[in-house]
């Protein structure tokens, strides 16, 4: 078998798993009498990001600062 067939029985377990709804964490592969045997692992949907906040009290304050810092390596 090449390494190139394994690939594909790889991707072919880890596709199934997510077509069912799971959330693939990793998988691991062994050889059953010369047959390759992928074992996927699957965990809890990851949670959502916490929300972006742009803005606030200091970005006024940080924009000079990098102004004057990028003006100092010039």
């Amino acid at each position: 078998m090449t390494q190139a067939e394994i690939t594909r029985h790889v991707k072919a377990a880890l596709k199934a798993a997510r077509d069912m709804g799971f959330t693939v964490t990793g998988y691991k592969i062994t050889f059953a009498q010369g047959v390759p045997c992928v074992e996927v692992t699957t965990g809890p949907e990851s949670p959502l990001p916490a929300p972006v906040q742009t803005g606030g009290d200091n970005v006024q304050a940080l924009k000079a600062r990098i102004e004057r810092l990028h003006a100092r390596r010039s």
